[in-house]
């Protein structure tokens, strides 16, 4: 720990903005004995170390809030970098969480074949796939410890 990466004792603020400050994309989240620690996936660097006990109880006091904001922060990310690749297919990592959000859910039918779209807040199509493809991804995994929002 150094005083560049010692946040023990911050506010209350800066806590909260754990997610977006230092995105689970690009960091580890490490609930240790004594503190909460943030490191860099890429290279193990520690960026930030936060009381535990603060930490917890801020995810405690709103756990669909704290999840929401690290969803929110990594599918910005997604959404820059497919613009500057012209790949969007990471819609299909969100698809179980985008209730939350600004977001439309429409099945279509094209000949025998069933589609899936993902409209935005004005109805624009950003996503379009055959809707098998969306099955295969999510019909194995594990919902069970899920908000009941995202599971529906």
């Amino acid at each position: 720990m150094h005083r560049y990466n010692d946040y023990t004792r911050c506010s209350t603020d800066v806590i909260e903005e754990i997610p977006i400050t230092y995105p689970p994309r690009y960091y580890q989240y490490i609930n240790g004995p004594q503190h909460f620690l943030v490191r860099s996936k890429s290279d193990g660097h520690l960026a930030a170390v936060f009381d535990r006990t603060r930490v917890r109880d801020i995810i405690i006091s709103d756990p669909e809030g704290w999840e929401m904001a690290c969803l929110g922060t990594n599918l910005e990310i997604d959404k820059a970098e497919a613009a500057a690749s012209g790949n969007n297919q990471f819609w299909l990592k969100y698809l179980p969480f985008l209730g939350y959000f600004e977001y439309l859910h429409v099945r279509s039918e094209r000949g025998n074949q069933v589609w899936y779209q993902l409209r935005g807040e004005h109805e624009e199509l950003l996503f379009e796939c055959n809707a098998e493809l969306c099955i295969n991804m999510w019909s194995n995994v594990r919902v069970d410890q899920w908000f009941v929002d995202s599971r529906q």
